[in-house]
């Protein structure tokens, strides 16, 4: 796949919006009206949902492009580079930031996985409605447009719950296209190594050191983690520091030795190999974009 000249404005390039348990999500309403179509993007420490609201996108998502419309929504998941650029002379969308490990967890049960569709690779986190399932999903685009500009009393709870909505809708639709069971939620044991990755993007995390941190074995972890990830935890957290690196690259800003030191690296001929393994590029070629 081509790889696109992406514009990365400084007020976007944020490292983290600040959420936690008692401000657990962030709404950004968009429109764009201007004849400007270039493509604006940035990477941080928390995920996004991007729904189209009006309008048409091109939707670039780590190493993959889409195209997107009224009703579609895109997720970017932790320190994944992604941007956007709108293909109509109009576009209205929705940015919901929220944290990753307070998602289900005002829910007295564990009977759903709020996040299955979060651990999919970036390929498959474009959710695609049409007919019932499009309205629905653009009328709580509208509820929390609604919610966000009366502020009435409980509008926060409010759309707190519109959100888990939303992220229930996109899970059902998963399940549906990919045939896929019904499943219970089992990564929270998990969430102390995800967030020592979320955490330190800048440094290799040992394994003894995750496992520890779940209060788990070494083997458990390794199995728990792969289970419920579908990848191993080394391939998981080496995956998010060479996203970090490529936000880094793409500010323009530093040397791909800084970058290389930036992220935890021994060398610059490690930081090379593992980028080009997961990048399938160098990182000279991010530099000469």
């Amino acid at each position: 796949m081509a790889h696109t000249n992406i514009k990365f404005p400084d007020n976007m390039r944020r490292f983290s919006h600040g959420l936690d348990a008692q401000n657990p999500f962030l709404i950004y309403r968009g429109n764009m009206r201007s004849e400007e179509s270039h493509f604006i993007g940035d990477t941080h420490l928390d995920p996004q949902l991007f729904i189209v609201v009006s309008g048409e996108v091109d939707f670039h998502l780590d190493d993959h492009m889409f195209k997107g419309k009224a009703g579609d929504i895109f997720i970017s998941n932790f320190w994944e580079p992604h941007a956007f650029r709108k293909t109509t002379p109009e576009l209205n969308f929705i940015v919901v930031t929220f944290s990753l490990f307070s998602i289900g967890s005002g829910m007295p049960f564990s009977d759903f996985d709020w996040l299955l569709f979060m651990k999919q690779p970036a390929s498959a986190r474009k959710a695609e409605f049409a007919g019932e399932d499009k309205e629905n999903i653009l009328l709580l685009a509208q509820k929390i447009i609604k919610l966000e500009t009366e502020q009435s009393p409980g509008f926060q709870s409010m759309l707190w719950l519109t959100i888990h909505e939303i992220l229930y809708h996109i899970n059902l639709k998963y399940i549906s296209k990919h045939k896929v069971s019904l499943k219970k939620r089992t990564d929270t044991q998990l969430f102390p190594a995800l967030e020592l990755i979320r955490l330190n993007p800048d440094r290799e995390i040992p394994l003894d050191e995750a496992a520890a941190a779940c209060c788990m074995s070494r083997s458990a972890f390794c199995l728990a983690f792969k289970k419920v990830m579908n990848e191993s935890f080394s391939h998981f957290a080496m995956k998010k520091r060479i996203s970090y690196a490529c936000m880094l690259l793409e500010s323009g800003k530093h040397s791909i030795k800084e970058v290389s030191d930036m992220c935890g690296f021994t060398n610059v001929t490690h930081f090379y190999h593992a980028f080009k393994k997961f990048q399938n590029r160098t990182p000279g070629n991010i530099r000469k974009i």
